[in-house]
Formats: structure tokens, C-alpha cells, sequence
């Protein structure tokens, strides 16, 4: 970036177009229109899902984020009030962003003032309202060049004649792509360029459209002067982190009748029948991915083997096949019911909505054979996805980093003198997710196998058996503590005015965790960083 004199500007009609369209889709329960089971947000062709919980909400209406200029669709639950989303550009010289604010000026809320209009299809191909339009499969809106054509902060003031030039050179960049390239390597040190001195060169450009595509977890990633504060950058490069929430890579399916047991499937049957087996640690089969969500369901895919979950018929065992993305039938695309109770679902294939993933013959035992059957409500037919944490990391409080989170013999937690190559084969002091419903989580200790749970008000924050998380076991954080960005309040889900504390404040030897009032004291604020076998702390959060 241009040191010391960073600049954000508008390029008026630069991303001027026509017939591009980004979708909201909200799926419902087809017994139940009024219940959400995920909503869909999409920028710039990539649609990215979140169930409820996981996006902002005005009652029980899903709030969407237009970038400015733009009509990419954003879930901003985490963000700041004002948010810069790279979205392309060149690296070191200029970056296209969508601009998100989290508190626009004006609020559309069409299930209150009207003016939505239905469109679409039946199922004979002719439209269900007066828009004719959908059944057109062509071209939408006329092809053309932009050029550039002026420039205008983001406040609606005109660039300074510096600025105004530096946009010029990259409009000349962009069109001599052959022509400049011996350039932009002098662009990113120094050059000189009619008269114009150029030392490591920046801009921000918000257009709201761009070439490139999102990644599908982490949008944005914070420069050296990132905000810590929550009000948004204060200079281009303070883009703070945007998390889209989604489901994780890989989760166990657990049943409701044993929540021991997990889906999997034996190797050595040709038929690859599905089962239910006791949870073990390191066992891939156990391990599922969720791939291809979107408008009609989700595949379900192995971790062990490239193969995916295929429903039969009424009453037949769900088998495995072999997995091609993109290319699965309704027969091995699944949906989610309702939540059943603790984040429980039934879990439906596509092609009949009356079938069930169901434990075959009731309960939940070693071996048992997974069916589809119909919806009988009982407990071997709601399943629960839990996110495998896929890292370990360690837990220090701000007040003194030299010390780690560490589980006792004795279920308690407590401070433990250890340093970050230490920690590194130290299982008492490494911790991983165990996500829950909405955005809370629960954590559980690698030595132990044990979740944190909190007591009561100054209680201690003890180890229980994971069959024993609830919403004292659930936790959340709180904003940025510290302002060096790395330090949250922790807190547990059945009380947001409880907070983790160092007890006692000073940290020493076995000083316990219990949970508190927040007082804002550094023993309060606790850093999630990476258990790697280096000296020094990567924070993951």
C-alpha cells in the first residue's frame, strides 16, 4: 500500500452492467413454510448457507447486507459496522472490495411494507404470474466496455489531483496488461511514472463487482493495522476478519438414541451398508463432509473414501457410492427437518421427503443397520452434526502468556506455567471445538476427553463427559479485549454476564478458572493460539 497515504474511491460506472443477478434463498420446512431450516446468501456466483443461529435476524426474518454499489448479499453477523471484503485486484498495488455496513441509514422490510412480486415456474414450464421474463433462457441485458470516466471518495468528494493520477496509471496498467508488465514490479518498490513518484503503491476500489470468487470460510484477512475496536477500519488495510459460518469440513453424525454412536460405515462389507458404531478418535470412516449445499439438499461424503450416503427405497438400507461432485442424484442428496430438540434433525433424502435416516429396529447398538423409513419420531431417527475441531490449540490468559488453560486430575481447570514448544506434546493444555447449534461451542480437552462447564455464579469452571454439554458447556466470545486483538471474554451460553476468570487475578500455579462479573481485568481475556512445536503463539481466533 502507498505508506502513510492510503486511499479509498468509487470508479464511477468502471463496473457498470447489465443481467447479472444475485439470489437470497431462503429454504423452509416443506410441513412447516414458517420455520427456516437455512438461509442462502450470494456474492459474485458463490452462495454460501447458514442455518439459523448462524445469521442476523430482526425476529425471526433473516437481515441481508448489499454491498455498497453493488448487489452482492452479505450475512454480517460478525462484522463491524463497516467492513471492507477483498474481492480481487492486485496484490501490493490495488484491491476491489465490497463495502458492508453493518447499520445502513434505511431498512427494507418487505414482510412490512409489501412489494415483494412471485416469480417463477410450474411444474409445466409456464410462468405463475404475469413475469413472462422467466421463461426466457438467453442473454439477460446488452453487452458492453466501461471506461474510465471519473472518481469520487467514498463521501462523494472529488480525488486530489494525486490520487486522480494513481487511478489513471492503473486504468493505463489494466488496459496494457502486455505494456505494463515490466512495470509492476517497480510499481510494488519505487518508480516514477510522468513525473509521479510511486513507493509502494495502494488503492481500495469498491465497485461491487468483481471477477473473483470468495473463499468459502474466511472472506477477509486483517493487515498489520487491523481495527481491534469494532468500528471498522480506520485506514484501508484495517479489514478486519469476516467469518462466513458454515458448516465445518468434517463432523460426526450422532444419533439421538446413543449419542456414542456415530455414523459409519464397515470397509469390508461390498455393500458398504451404513451403520452406527461407538465414537473413537482418528477413525476417518467416521468422519463426514458436507458438500454441494444448495437449493435441493447436500451430499454427504466420507472422509476415509470418495463416496457419499444414497438412500433406497421405502424401508431399504442406506448404502455408500462412489462419489463424482457435482454429479449426485436425489437419491444421495439429503435434507434437514427441524431441529428435533439439542440441535437433533431428521435427516431426509431429496427424491422423498416422507423418508427417514432411521436406526434399524429401534435403539442405537455396535453394528446396527441404518434404513430409511417413515417419520415415527423416535429417537434413532434424529441425528446431530457435530464439527470434528480438526486442530488443537491452547488457551492463555492476557495477564501473563507464559501460563496455559491446563485440566486437572481433579476435573478443574487451572493456570499452568508452559511455554508454546511445550504445549506442543502437552495434552492437558491443548483444547479443540466441539461446535454446537447457532454460534456457541463447546471444549473439549485432549487429555481428558472432557468439555468445560461452568457452575453457578463464581463457581469454578469444571471438566464434565461430553454427554453432559448443555448451555452451561456451551460458550461464546466476546468482542476483542486489549486492543492487540488476539484476547476475548469468554463466556458460557446460559449466562452472558458470566465471564472466565483467572481467580484471584494474579496468575500463578494452579490459579483455578471460575466464572464472574466482568471487571475487564486482563485476567478475564484469554488468547485461543495454535498447540505447533514453535516459539511462538498463532492465534486462531
Amino acid at each position: 500500500m502507498r505508506s502513510g497515504s492510503h486511499f479509498r474511491c468509487i470508479l464511477n460506472d468502471y463496473g457498470r452492467h447489465q443481467g447479472d443477478i444475485e439470489s437470497v434463498a431462503v429454504r423452509v420446512l416443506a410441513t412447516a413454510p414458517d420455520r427456516i431450516l437455512a438461509v442462502g446468501y450470494e456474492q459474485h456466483g458463490t452462495k454460501s448457507w447458514f442455518v439459523p443461529g448462524q445469521y442476523e435476524a430482526d425476529g425471526e426474518h433473516p437481515i441481508v447486507r448489499a454491498a455498497l454499489n453493488g448487489h452482492a448479499s452479505y450475512n454480517a453477523i460478525h462484522m463491524n459496522e463497516e467492513d471492507w471484503i477483498v474481492t480481487g485486484g492486485m496484490s501490493g498495488i490495488v484491491d476491489i472490495v465490497d463495502v458492508v455496513h453493518r447499520k445502513p441509514t434505511a431498512l427494507w422490510k418487505p414482510y412490512v411494507t409489501g412489494g415483494l412480486v412471485l416469480i417463477g415456474r410450474g411444474d409445466d414450464g409456464t410462468p405463475l404470474t404475469d413475469q413472462h421474463w422467466v421463461t426466457f433462457c438467453g442473454r439477460f441485458g446488452t453487452q458492453w466496455t466501461n471506461h474510465l470516466t471519473g472518481a469520487t471518495y467514498l463521501d462523494g468528494g472529488n480525488l486530489n489531483v494525486w490520487d486522480w493520477d494513481y487511478v489513471k496509471i492503473l486504468d493505463w496498467v489494466g488496459n496494457n496488461p502486455k505494456l505494463a508488465t515490466g512495470l509492476i514490479g517497480g510499481l510494488l518498490t519505487a518508480a516514477t511514472l510522468g513525473g509521479f513518484a510511486i513507493v509502494g503503491v495502494g488503492a481500495a476500489i469498491a465497485t461491487g463487482v468483481v471477477a473473483s470468487k470468495l473463499p468459502s470460510n474466511l472472506v477477509a484477512n486483517g493487515g498489520d493495522d487491523s481495527p481491534t475496536n469494532g468500528n471498522g477500519p480506520g485506514a484501508f488495510g484495517g479489514r478486519s476478519n469476516v467469518w462466513l459460518h458454515q458448516l465445518p469440513v468434517y463432523n460426526r453424525i450422532k444419533s439421538m438414541a446413543d449419542a456414542t454412536m456415530v455414523l459409519t460405515y464397515n470397509a469390508t462389507d461390498p455393500k458398504r451398508t451404513l451403520i452406527v458404531d461407538p465414537l473413537t478418535t482418528d477413525n476417518d470412516a467416521q468422519l463426514w463432509r458436507i458438500d454441494d449445499w444448495g437449493d435441493n439438499g447436500f451430499t454427504i461424503v466420507n472422509k476415509a473414501a470418495p463416496v457419499a450416503v444414497q438412500a433406497g427405497g421405502n424401508t431399504d438400507p442406506i448404502t455408500l457410492v462412489a462419489w463424482t461432485p457435482g454429479l449426485a442424484g436425489d437419491h444421495a442428496r439429503w435434507d434437514l427437518g427441524g431441529d428435533e430438540g439439542l440441535d437433533y434433525h431428521a435427516l431426509r433424502p431429496e427424491w422423498d421427503s416422507g423418508q427417514n435416516a432411521d436406526v434399524w429396529g429401534g435403539g442405537a447398538s455396535a453394528g446396527q443397520a441404518v434404513h430409511t423409513g417413515g417419520w415415527n419420531g423416535g429417537t434413532n431417527q434424529k441425528w446431530r452434526f457435530v464439527p470434528d475441531g480438526g486442530f488443537l490449540f491452547n488457551i492463555r490468559p492476557r495477564a501473563n502468556t507464559n501460563f496455559a488453560l491446563a485440566a486437572g486430575s481433579d476435573g478443574r481447570l487451572t493456570m499452568k506455567q508452559c511455554s508454546p514448544a511445550q504445549a506442543a506434546s502437552d495434552a492437558s493444555v491443548q483444547w479443540s471445538l466441539a461446535a454446537r447449534g447457532g454460534l456457541t461451542f463447546a471444549l473439549v480437552n485432549k487429555a481428558s476427553g472432557r468439555a468445560a462447564r461452568a457452575g453457578g455464579n463464581r463457581d469454578p469452571v469444571l471438566l464434565v463427559d461430553q454427554s453432559r454439554i448443555d448451555d452451561h458447556a456451551e460458550w461464546d466470545l466476546g468482542g476483542q479485549e486489549g486492543g492487540d486483538g488476539y484476547f476475548y471474554a469468554v463466556r458460557p451460553r446460559w449466562d452472558s454476564g458470566q465471564n472466565w476468570d483467572a481467580w484471584g487475578g494474579a496468575i500463578n500455579p494452579g490459579t483455578e478458572l471460575h466464572t464472574g462479573g466482568w471487571n475487564g481485568g486482563d485476567n478475564q481475556k484469554w488468547g485461543f493460539f495454535a498447540s505447533g512445536g514453535k516459539d511462538s503463539m498463532i492465534p486462531v481466533f
